[in-house]
């Protein structure tokens, strides 16, 4: 029978060397899948740390926009008022001049000049689409079809003015 010195005395250098060598070949296998497995955490704490950025930023920004979107609300309403007032005026105005015209008629004077009124309704037609139409955060801010309504609605989409 074989001693295990005399094998050892034997093979014992190539032995080391073999065994060396697979601890090495191991050793390196380890290194890289550490190496990958930090990348991959490092990764995932980046996109953490963007979506903590992004949640942030988003936390900021949504006051901001109920509050700019309220603003945008009361302001139709505004206008929605002043339209109407003027509406009021414009026909109060024509009113008057048409009494004038008859007591000028019943009195036997010639019609009275007026100097003309500015146009009807407020701005012109061709105007009219832009103005009520705003662009808030590449969405379309439009007015409702209810005058009286104290607020507009958001849709998203692009504008058509650009």
């Amino acid at each position: 029978m074989i001693s295990l010195a005399q094998v050892w005395a034997d093979y014992g250098v190539a032995i080391t060397t073999m065994v060396g060598g697979v601890g090495g070949w191991y050793a390196k296998m380890a290194g890289i899948r550490i190496a990958d497995d930090r990348a991959q955490l490092a990764a995932g704490r980046q996109a953490l740390a963007l979506v903590d950025r992004a949640s942030a930023r988003e936390a900021k920004l949504e006051p901001l926009l109920s509050d700019l979107t309220g603003r945008v609300a009361e302001l139709m309403r505004q206008r929605w008022q002043s339209d109407d007032a003027l509406q009021d005026l414009y026909a109060q105005a024509i009113s008057a001049r048409l009494t004038i015209q008859e007591l000028d008629a019943q009195a036997g004077r010639p019609p009275r000049e007026f100097p003309p009124l500015p146009p009807y309704p407020y701005p012109p037609a061709n105007r009219l689409a832009e103005s009520d139409t705003l662009t808030v955060a590449r969405g379309v801010v439009e007015t409702t079809s209810d005058p009286r309504d104290a607020g507009a609605r958001i849709s998203k989409g692009e504008s058509q003015y650009g």
